[in-house]
């Protein structure tokens, strides 16, 4: 019995498509014959998909139907499997085990933890995780760590893999994933975490009811936060003292990233936009800000003339022995509607020290010849000098009779007692003993 019968294979390719194979269509294990085919055998439109076909003896020498099977000549990155049946048709499935390699750097920016674990992912399904410390540091880089991963290119159905990559979380820092398969994965950690500290804000004098104050990067002048603070915010504690009702204290709590975006560490600089009529010092206390502003005044001098008007006159605000400000004053300064007084004023000073007791000013004039000066404090912020010229009063005195060792004479306006001298012979005119002379110098 001479019957044929035509055994169909299939070949299909998961990943990669080879150039060729050998199938061998086989009765137990004697090959009955062997065909090799290329991508020519592809199945109309289907180029991952070839067809061949044997024609065989159906019966042996007994009259046995004869059960045969496929085999493949092994292809080297592939594993093949054989399904179906002889009449229905044989299917080889290759499927591609290639590998790719996945590169992953681990980047810190800040502070270098202890270890990570990295996972590489198919789609939500982690493939393999690695966990990684300082050791894999870069050469000459202790905060770039790198990892690689080993993985299948392919799946189940041939399709290509697309692989990502994810970290476990690391307390104190936040992960940004970069980068793709081909070119390789970057894990940056910045450092995470907040600052915390207060502006405190003294009030030396009168207590105003709002500031506002600039919180910036000191190292880039970047700003941070701007506030303005109000006396009646809830989160504001005010602290007085009734001993001392001159110094008010407010404090407020701030809290700011204690790292910018590529994990430095900031060191922070405060401001506050001037109030008007206060001085201000910053300083930063046990990782606070204290802001102190102290009240100001601008002392106004009025000069007066009194007889003919000086050409100049030199005045200094002092505290204590303390010359803090020195002024001339000329015609230039005279004040406006007058012909004989001049007006000038010195530089704000602090009107309490820190403390908050009051500074005690005063204003001084350097003495002009001819003049009699008298300063007084308006205590308003303002002091009025007065220049009164002066005249001089001549007084002979004569003896008729015995000359006496000595008199006192006195100059008198009405009952007041202007000025006083005691003069004896040295005070006598040339050639005449019995006459003596003294001047009085008066406004």
């Amino acid at each position: 019995n001479t019957e044929k019968v035509k055994v169909k294979v299939d070949k299909k390719w998961l990943g990669k498509v080879a150039n060729q194979i050998t199938v061998s269509l086989m009765n137990g294990t004697n090959v009955v014959e062997s065909k090799t085919v290329d991508a020519t055998s592809a199945k109309n439109g289907d180029a991952k998909t070839w067809e061949l076909a044997f024609e065989a003896p159906k019966y042996d020498a007994a009259g046995n139907e004869i059960a045969y099977t496929v085999t493949e000549s092994a292809i080297a990155g592939y594993e093949a499997a054989v399904s179906g049946n002889q009449n229905n048709g044989f299917t080889i499935t290759n499927k591609d085990t290639e590998k790719v390699k996945i590169k992953v750097d681990k980047k810190w920016l800040g502070g270098v933890a202890d270890q990570v674990t990295i996972s590489l992912m198919n789609g939500s399904i982690p493939y393999a995780t690695k966990t990684v410390d300082a050791s894999a540091a870069k050469s000459g880089d202790a905060k770039t760590w790198e990892v690689t991963f080993e993985a299948p290119k392919y799946n189940a159905l041939g399709e290509e893999i697309a692989y990502t990559v994810t970290e476990a979380a690391v307390s104190g820092y936040k992960a940004a994933v970069s980068g793709d398969q081909k070119n390789g994965f970057t894990i940056t950690n910045t450092q995470t975490g907040t600052e915390k500290f207060k502006v405190i804000k003294r009030w030396i004098g009168a207590e105003g009811d709002k500031i506002t104050v600039r919180i910036k990067d000191a190292d880039t002048g970047a700003e941070l936060l701007v506030r303005t603070i109000n006396k009646t915010d809830a989160d504001l504690v005010r602290i007085t003292d009734p001993s001392n009702p001159n110094v008010t204290i407010w404090e407020v709590p701030v809290e700011l990233d204690k790292f910018d975006s590529v994990g430095r560490k900031i060191t922070y600089s405060v401001d506050e936009e001037n109030v008007p009529n206060y001085g201000k010092t910053i300083v930063n206390s046990e990782n606070n800000f204290v802001i102190t502003n102290t009240e100001e005044v601008s002392f106004k001098v009025t000069k007066k003339w009194l007889g003919k008007v000086g050409n100049e006159v030199t005045v200094s605000l002092k505290s204590g022995d303390k010359v803090l400000e020195t002024k001339k004053l000329t015609s230039a300064d005279l004040k406006a509607g007058t012909n004989n007084t001049w007006e000038t004023t010195f530089k704000a000073v602090p009107k309490y020290d820190s403390l908050g007791h009051i500074i005690n000013y005063t204003v001084d004039e350097q003495n002009v010849d001819g003049y009699v000066k008298e300063i007084t404090n308006n205590n308003n912020g303002s002091f009025t000098i007065i220049n009164n010229e002066k005249t001089q009063i001549r007084v002979d005195k004569k003896w008729l009779g015995k000359v006496a060792g000595s008199v006192t004479i006195k100059l008198m306006n009405g009952t007041e007692v202007v000025g006083e001298k005691t003069i004896n012979a040295s005070a006598a005119k040339s050639g005449d003993a019995t006459t003596w002379e003294v001047s009085f110098e008066a406004p």
